[in-house]
């Protein structure tokens, strides 16, 4: 992070502080109230997935998730994909669909140099060449096995993901994730943070308004009365937007709470986790929460890093994920941590989900109101505005 960067957000946020609170200023995204009808309909649902989701670059697994000569399968909002990493370590995306009768060819986790379809045992390298099948003389002899390959889709790794997407001709990931927001994320040890665990939970509401839930902090005092509000300020921060993300400071309440004396900081230190050192004097004092269009969100706090995932089951049904990054474990006494660590955060989640279903539930009646907005969720009008151009 620039030092700039810095000062300019510690001016925000002591503005904040001596106003007590966010004070209302007008933004390009207006004041006008919002349509609830957006949370629902499967019609739009289909949409959104189509225009949305596989038209963006999501991070789907960690770099170091994917070995060389294996292979592993994800799916994004239902679209089953393939990883690949070959002898040479080099990495490939493709549908996860065979060509033969459209079965997926991975579960799960594989090792070795050979793609076995399970359903009639069509082959495929880690390439996604088509190499083996069965009974080829039953096909007509302008059967071109060299034309039924796994179709490819685009992948690239950056902050220790492989992200892919479905497009086309999808625009390249560093620009997709904008310069402001890489040197922002420089001073955190994202890509060699080590992955600790990941726990979800599923619940009866719109993905829309879980992300929406992200981007606001000022539920935190009700939501999160014992769990983020004793540690977090949310009336002491700043906000920004810039491309498809935004990003939002929220002050700790004891900026030593995670230093080698505080609260937070003594269980960690006598384990052997401390403070990130690449970190500067703010990011050691505050909560720096990015959204990363359109589906995840980034916790980053001084001795530890969360990954909120957002993903739509259907138009009514969403699964939050977290996942936690964090130091390399070298004894019992930091595992035990990491699970504490991750034990919390399973709290947060459930209070989230919680309340994200009474949301859900408040607006499923007739009235379909139109809902009023304050400068607290300003992040939430950039998101708005981004979905809007997509859907348009």
């Amino acid at each position: 992070m620039k030092a700039e960067t810095e000062a300019a957000l510690l001016s925000q946020i002591a503005a904040a502080k001596g106003a007590g609170g966010q004070v209302h200023e007008p933004t390009e995204f207006g004041d006008d109230p919002v349509p609830s009808g957006v949370y629902f309909g499967q019609e739009r649902f289909r949409q959104e997935t189509e225009r949305v989701f596989w038209q963006a670059w999501i991070p789907v697994a960690r770099q170091t998730e994917l070995i060389a000569e294996s292979s592993t399968s994800r799916a994004i909002v239902g679209a089953e994909i393939v990883l690949t990493r070959d002898a040479s370590g080099v990495i490939r995306g493709f549908h996860n669909t065979c060509r033969h009768r459209g079965s997926t060819v991975v579960k799960g986790t594989q090792c070795g140099r050979r793609l076995v379809c399970p359903y009639h045992a069509w082959s495929y390298d880690l390439n996604g060449c088509l190499t083996a099948v069965p009974d080829a003389t039953a096909f007509a002899p302008t059967f071109d096995r060299g034309q039924f390959g796994l179709q490819p889709i685009a992948v690239d790794t950056a902050l220790g993901w492989i992200w892919a997407n479905f497009a086309d001709n999808p625009p390249p990931l560093r620009e997709f994730l904008g310069e402001p927001l890489l040197d922002e994320l420089s001073n955190w040890p994202l890509e060699a943070s080590e992955w600790k665990g990941s726990r979800e939970v599923e619940g009866d509401f719109n993905w829309k308004i879980g992300i929406e839930g992200f981007l606001e902090p000022n539920h935190s005092p009700t939501v999160h009365r014992r769990s983020v509000s004793p540690i977090v300020n949310y009336k002491h921060g700043a906000m920004a937007w810039w491309g498809h993300h935004s990003r939002m400071v929220l002050m700790l309440r004891d900026p030593e709470i995670y230093e080698r004396g505080g609260l937070l900081g003594r269980v960690a230190y006598a384990s052997g986790i401390e403070v990130f050192p690449s970190l500067n004097t703010l990011q050691r004092t505050a909560n720096f929460v990015y959204f990363l269009w359109p589906g995840t969100v980034l916790n980053l706090l001084p001795n530890h890093l969360s990954v909120f995932t957002v993903e739509p089951r259907n138009s009514g049904r969403t699964r939050l994920k977290v996942e936690i990054l964090g130091q390399p474990t070298s004894n019992e006494g930091q595992r035990e941590f990491w699970e504490s660590v991750l034990n919390a955060y399973v709290t947060l989640l459930h209070e989230d989900a919680n309340a994200f279903v009474d949301v859900q539930r408040g607006l499923s009646g007739p009235l379909r109101p139109t809902l009023a907005f304050s400068h607290y969720d300003r992040r939430i009008r950039h998101f708005r505005s981004l979905l809007h151009a997509r859907m348009a």
